[in-house]
């Protein structure tokens, strides 16, 4: 049910596969390191749904090779998973998601950070649509030069937005943030940022029809947001 599921921490939403050492993953771009030190250049996956995979679409998991860049992902559809996307590359350059939408059951709807050097190369995410059982749209750490761009993403019934560890400015930008009623899921953190330079511009943030108190932690830059009711840090 909606109270043990939006809940379940991000170690705990299992899957077989991945306790066996594996990643299980739909789609992988530069699987291997051992082929060359270099990653792929140029590649468009567009008009793809993929789902029933711990990650979907899964980006440089090798650890070792260099760069990914001007890789495009548009029209895509992630289905149940863990993750909808994922990568972990610092010299990534150049690349585009647009139009990412879930409507399942996913825990962390984009990762980047986490895998393969458990780095973060350059990403605009432009456009989305988000509904079902999205746990957290954003589990984002990155450092460096290259930095995310996210802009128009419309999410319902998700849990937290999640969160965005940067030391480099990050916006986010005319996004929609419907969150799940902390009476059926309880008092959530709706978003964690470690300092300042992650600016929301133009943002809703929302309990349907409620004016409840919105718990967020860490200090971002909110520039002509709306909030359904008051902030508390």
């Amino acid at each position: 049910n909606d109270t043990s599921y939006y809940n379940i921490p991000f170690e705990k939403f299992n899957d077989a596969n991945e306790k066996c050492g594996a990643t299980y993953a739909g789609i992988v771009i530069d699987y291997d390191g051992s082929k060359n030190a270099g990653g792929s250049t140029g590649i468009k996956i567009h008009d793809v749904s993929v789902s029933n995979f711990t990650i979907d679409y899964l980006v440089s998991p090798n650890g070792k090779t260099f760069n990914a860049d001007i890789l495009i992902f548009e029209n895509i559809k992630c289905g149940d998973a863990k993750v909808g996307f994922a990568s972990g590359q610092a010299q990534e350059k150049g690349n585009v998601i647009r139009g990412i939408y879930s409507w399942g059951s996913i825990h962390t709807l984009i990762s980047i950070g986490r895998y393969g050097k458990f780095q973060a190369g350059n990403y605009t995410i432009d456009g989305g649509n988000v509904a079902g059982r999205c746990i957290r749209l954003f589990d984002i750490s990155q450092s460096g030069w290259y930095a995310t761009s996210i802009t128009n993403i419309f999410s319902e019934s998700i849990a937290t937005i999640g969160s965005i560890s940067t030391q480099i400015p990050t916006s986010v930008s005319n996004c929609t943030f419907h969150f799940v009623f902390p009476e059926v899921i309880g008092t959530q953190t709706l978003f964690y940022t470690n300092n300042d330079k992650t600016k929301f511009s133009n943002c809703i943030f929302r309990y349907y029809g409620s004016k409840q108190q919105m718990k967020f932690a860490g200090t971002a830059t909110y520039d002509n947001c709306m909030f359904s009711g008051p902030v508390v840090k």
